[in-house]
């Protein structure tokens, strides 16, 4: 059986805890740029061309898209990760494992400049 994440109740809690206002999901998908379900089929992490952060590109085959591009995959980027024998962890965070199924809410993130990272899609987070 697959593995199900849900990416939505997770930035749900996370955000909550932040913030005085209630956070409901019709305000989180509101504010995303793109909201799609899909299969995590690759994921690798990378430095930044400054080499200051480690982040985690996660390509996904969309199955279904709710909001924004009809492309057929993805690029989702959470900062953290391990780059051969060094690694950043950040909290809280969300575990995306590859080959998991999951709920995608998300955010388009600044320009990234990623080492060994050369695709021309738009990087996610």
């Amino acid at each position: 059986m697959k593995k199900l994440t849900f990416l939505l109740l997770v930035v749900f809690l996370a955000n909550g805890q932040q913030q005085k206002n209630p956070i409901t999901i019709e305000s989180i998908f509101n504010e995303s740029s793109m909201v799609f379900s899909g299969l995590v089929v690759d994921k690798q992490s990378y430095w930044d061309v400054d080499r200051k952060m480690i982040y985690t590109v996660h390509k996904v085959k969309v199955s279904k898209s709710f909001k924004g591009n009809q492309n057929e995959f993805q690029y989702v980027v959470s900062k953290g990760g391990t780059v051969g024998l060094e690694g950043v962890v950040i909290k809280p965070s969300v575990t995306i494992e590859k080959k998991s199924y999951g709920y995608f809410m998300v955010k388009m993130a600044t320009p990234l400049r990623l080492e060994g990272f050369n695709k021309s899609n738009l990087l996610t987070e």
